[in-house]
């Protein structure tokens, strides 16, 4: 027998594997739907794609009319979208997986994920994590413009950190927060861009 593959914390279609099960024969794995319910299910099912959800998706889904089969909703592919790309395995695996960014057990829930961010105001907009060092969860998340995303695009904004000028994303990402936090603190304050990235600093120190 080969060596057993460990598929903790792996997702396939619906299901997010939860630990190993006990079982006398071929590998079992205890795992929880996107709809919350928790089943084992075989290894090998998962791995060949015969088993992706609990059942119980047609039903669920007709509860918030987001993945009906005519066409999945802005929203619910968002959800899809951030889940996947925090799979082990996916082309993203590299700045989601390998740096412990996940998404957070309540929102495997799509109807959970709707509850805390509601619904994707527009097409224009994606999931922006304010701590680009934490992950997918209640507090952390915004819906934001790609436009706040591209500005270092069209020019190029400098800040002073530790006495050097610094481009702004850089620097940013140095205090563990993404640009697009800064941006806010400085909208939501109406200050310079310098001023919103020392205090959004400040209270990083002091946390």
């Amino acid at each position: 027998m080969g060596k057993l593959i460990d598929l903790t914390g792996r997702v396939f279609g619906e299901w997010t594997v939860l630990r190993k099960a006990a079982s006398l024969y071929q590998p079992m794995w205890d795992c929880i739907c996107s709809c919350g319910v928790k089943r084992t299910v075989s290894g090998a099912n998962l791995r060949a794609g015969l088993s992706t959800n609990c059942g119980c998706q047609r039903s669920h889904s007709s509860k918030h009319g987001h993945a009906k089969r005519t066409g999945k909703s802005a929203t619910y592919r968002a959800w899809k979208n951030m889940r996947s790309r925090c799979r082990e395995g996916s082309p993203d695996a590299q700045n989601y997986f390998a740096r412990g960014i996940s998404v957070c057990e309540r929102w495997n829930d799509f109807s959970e994920f709707l509850a805390d961010m509601g619904e994707k105001p527009s097409d224009k907009l994606t999931i922006e994590r304010v701590d680009n060092n934490k992950g997918y969860e209640p507090g952390n998340c915004i819906w934001a413009g790609r436009r706040a995303q591209r500005r270092n695009t069209r020019r190029i904004t400098l800040v002073q950190f530790q006495g050097n000028a610094m481009i702004l994303k850089d620097a940013a990402n140095a205090i563990g927060v993404t640009d697009t936090a800064i941006y806010l603190e400085k909208s939501r304050k109406g200050c310079s861009i310098q001023d919103a990235f020392d205090q959004v600093r400040a209270r990083r120190s002091s946390a």
